[in-house]
């Protein structure tokens, strides 16, 4: 097939900021995770398919995450206004993948399986 370009569990596209390796990248419907340190303007690798360990909100008590918990990336932050994933569905909230581990309360990340996508 002269089409086909990849799997799409990674994809290369151009920073929007600087993003450190680990970092969530949301740029509209595309969410995944930096596999390198760049600076804006220069191309990054985003892992957008597997299981990764992300931040997690750790402010309220109804954030305790169970495993198959539907994530959302809160990008009003979690502590320290850094970006962090919860289970409530918020105005801002994009879905983002599934616990494939519980959290507690008190912890700062959980570890999530991507859908691929937000939407």
């Amino acid at each position: 097939m002269k089409n086909y370009i990849s799997v799409g569990e990674r994809v290369t596209i151009t920073a929007t900021g600087n993003l450190e390796s680990g970092q969530m990248v949301s740029i509209g419907s595309l969410f995944g995770v930096s596999f390198n340190k760049v600076s804006s303007g220069e191309k990054v690798v985003v892992g957008t398919i597997g299981i990764y360990k992300l931040p997690k909100r750790s402010h309220a008590s109804e954030e305790a995450i169970s495993v198959g918990d539907a994530l959302y990336l809160d990008s009003d932050g979690g502590d320290n206004s850094t970006p962090a994933l919860s289970k409530i569905a918020t105005s801002n909230g994009k879905p983002v993948g599934i616990a494939v581990e519980d959290a507690a309360t008190g912890d700062s990340e959980v570890v999530v399986k991507l859908r691929g996508m937000a939407v």
